[in-house]
């Protein structure tokens, strides 16, 4: 693939110049770069694919967020979409099948970076805000979720659905999901969609704004303020545009509602997913006469059955381990489930799914069950891996992790 490299436009206004710079691959603008006075924005532009994100997408965020890392002159970063319906939808599905069945050692690369760029934007010294204003999810939360701000809409649609595709949730969301315990637990294993009510009250989004102009002011003051120089001043204006989490309606928050039913079913302290699992069948027979209760916790069992039973045991563990770890270890583990788990057939057979939910007749998961996945198989992911330079290690000097064998 011959890279086209960066060509510049330069707008000129008598105030606030805006320069626009674009990252072009295969004759696609993957990338789009904007800086005006201090404001580096970075746009998501792989639009026919809802910004689902390929290898040299994340190599070219990764290359922009180190340069402006180090750049005296950009005081803001802000991460956004070219597209009307989504921030970024996670990872390109098709290529992820494709890396694991003929290229595993492409597919932990790609991870790799995935992982290494979220780690740059957890650790960012800079502001940082990511605009989620549509979809999210998989590999998108990975750069709006490690963002010091992150601001939605009522456009916003979270989720974390891989164990739907023989995956697990990743790009250091085990770190973030597990500080919610019982709630990170229920959205991780069930891979429920988040409408921006419920991610304002679990602190997935940090700030809320409608959509359209009130959003377009206040990106527009974000790029021209005089005044922005810390934290603090960027509060001002998000708190000057934004509402606050009392002043949004709270009835349409799913989290609220069956607060009771996930902070039982999906305890923490439970042993393992069978127990979580358990307790769901005996909720659902004991709200038999109370309908919508009972619709909800059914269609949640309906997701697991459908899930991958062996994503499913490893997304527990991995939750209950990242708790107890800082980001870059939690990382660790992630690098070495997602490059064992990413190249079993089951990831394969979980894609084909959704990407041809007409079929009738679906092959199964390996093993069909989650009483058939033994805890020592669980254990097995979190192993070391046997090529060194396949694991990610924290570099001091270049202050993100990198290939362990690189240092």
């Amino acid at each position: 693939m011959e890279r086209i490299e960066m060509i510049s436009q330069h707008l000129k206004f008598k105030e606030n110049p805006l320069i626009k710079s674009y990252y072009l691959c295969n004759d696609n603008t993957l990338v789009i770069s904007e800086y005006r006075n201090g404001c580096r924005v970075i746009m998501l532009n792989r639009t026919n694919a809802l910004n689902s994100l390929v290898h040299d997408m994340i190599l070219e965020l990764k290359r922009l967020l180190l340069e402006y890392r180090d750049d005296r002159d950009v005081k803001l970063v802000m991460i956004t979409s070219n597209s009307e319906k989504a921030f970024c939808a996670g990872g390109d599905l098709k290529n992820f099948s494709k890396l694991s069945l003929e290229n595993p050692q492409g597919l932990n690369q790609f991870i790799r970076s995935e992982y290494s760029l979220d780690h740059i934007i957890h650790t960012y010294q800079k502001p940082i805000i990511s605009v989620v204003d549509g979809i999210v999810m998989g590999g998108g939360v990975g750069l709006s979720l490690h963002c010091n701000y992150r601001i939605v809409t009522e456009r916003s649609l979270w989720a974390m659905p891989e164990n739907m595709i023989g995956y697990f949730p990743d790009v250091g969301s085990t770190h973030f999901l597990s500080r919610l315990k019982h709630i990170g637990l229920y959205l991780a294993l069930t891979g429920a969609r988040l409408k921006y009510q419920d991610s304002m009250l679990v602190n997935i989004g940090t700030h809320f704004i409608p959509s359209g102009q009130n959003l377009h002011s206040l990106l527009n003051q974000l790029q021209t303020s005089d005044f922005i120089n810390s934290f603090d001043e960027i509060d001002q204006i998000l708190n000057t545009h934004c509402q606050s989490k009392t002043e949004i309606e709270s009835n349409q928050s799913d989290i609220l509602q069956h607060g009771d039913l996930i902070s039982t079913c999906f305890n923490w302290d439970h042993k393992s997913f069978v127990d979580i699992y358990s307790s769901l069948q005996r909720y659902a027979q004991e709200t038999v006469n109370d309908l919508p209760t009972h619709q909800w916790i059914s269609k949640l069992i309906t997701i697991l059955d459908q899930s991958c039973p062996t994503s499913l045991m490893v997304c527990f563990e991995n939750l209950h381990k990242a708790i107890h770890l800082p980001m870059e270890l939690a990382i660790i583990d992630e690098i070495r489930v997602g490059s064992r788990i990413g190249i079993r057939e089951d990831m394969r057979i979980g894609i084909d799914r959704v990407l041809n939910k007409s079929q009738q007749v679906q092959k199964p998961y390996n093993p069909k069950h989650f009483t058939e996945v033994s805890n020592e198989f669980v254990q097995s992911f979190f192993d070391p891996l046997p090529i060194k330079g396949n694991e990610l290690i924290y570099d001091p000097i270049k202050r993100y992790m990198v290939s362990a064998d690189s240092i």
